[in-house]
């Protein structure tokens, strides 16, 4: 149930907090681990709802909101924007450790957008290795991942036609990593 994190500060009813908002795909990890105390952890999938989201008891409280209510987080992009999205509460956990309380779960559907990620698209990678009884075969192994997760070189052969008709071939080998450029494009 790992997925992304982000940190940004949240808006209830009348107050404000730090929040980390985590970006999960729903199983049965996940959902062995939590105490739903309010409404139903599985909505987090309900695409009618305004982005749905699940928090601790101990944050709802500070944020002075409860089940179906909405807060604003503001967050920046993985390009450095300032975001700010709102979210609608669709379940409440007991929180059983104080530090997790910060944390908020929505999919990671409804996250990746938000953050400016295409739905293939990833700001991390976790690869967590077993078996360590032999150390050079992980570092081979670790090396051949490494090098097959390279991105190869991507780009775009095709024409410019300009207003007066003149015409030119051209390569484009990359677009600015930005929705208003790739859409442009």
């Amino acid at each position: 149930s790992a997925g992304h994190t982000h940190s940004g500060r949240a808006l209830g009813n009348g107050a404000a907090e730090f929040i980390v908002v985590v970006g999960i795909e729903m199983d049965d990890e996940f959902t062995n681990e939590i105490e739903v105390i309010a409404g139903n952890h599985l909505d987090i999938n309900d695409t009618t709802r305004e982005n749905p989201i699940i928090l601790y008891d101990k944050m709802a409280e500070k944020l002075n909101v409860g089940l179906n209510d909405t807060i604003r987080v503001r967050f920046s992009t993985v390009y450095g924007q300032v975001q700010a999205a709102q979210f609608t509460v669709v379940a409440l956990l007991k929180a059983t450790n104080p530090f997790m309380s910060v944390a908020a779960f929505t999919s990671l559907d409804t996250l990746k957008p938000l953050v400016g990620l295409m739905p293939q698209e990833s700001s991390s990678l976790s690869i967590i290795m077993k078996d360590l009884e032999q150390p050079k075969l992980v570092i081979e192994q670790a090396k051949r991942l490494h090098e097959a997760l390279q991105p190869g070189a991507a780009g775009y052969i095709g024409s410019l036609k300009a207003e007066n008709g003149s015409q030119q071939t051209a390569q484009v080998l990359a677009v600015l990593p930005e929705e208003a450029a790739r859409t442009q494009f």
